[in-house]
């Protein structure tokens, strides 16, 4: 879980940027999903999600223990899942 900082909606994949707390301290992560073409046509716009929302977050993470991953799962403010697809 964490707060967004920033949402880049621009090509090639959709940039999600966001700060955990863990044990007190503040994380700055990152995690990409598809283009935004294909987010657009799953209902996405440039502020479905603005900074300062609280989400949840599941994915892939990068290698060698950086703080990115590829999102497999974004539930939104509300709780709710966000679509990650047009299907």
């Amino acid at each position: 879980s964490g707060t967004v900082t920033q949402l880049e909606f621009a090509n090639p994949h959709v940039l999600v940027y966001f700060d955990v707390t863990k044990d007190g301290a503040t994380e700055k992560w990152s995690g990409w999903l598809t283009a935004p073409n294909k987010l657009a046509r799953a209902g996405w716009t440039k502020r479905t999600l603005v900074p300062g929302d609280k989400i949840t977050i599941a994915g892939t993470p990068h290698k060698g223990g950086s703080h990115i991953l590829q999102i497999r799962k974004l539930a939104g403010p509300d709780g709710k899942d966000l679509p990650l697809s047009e299907n």
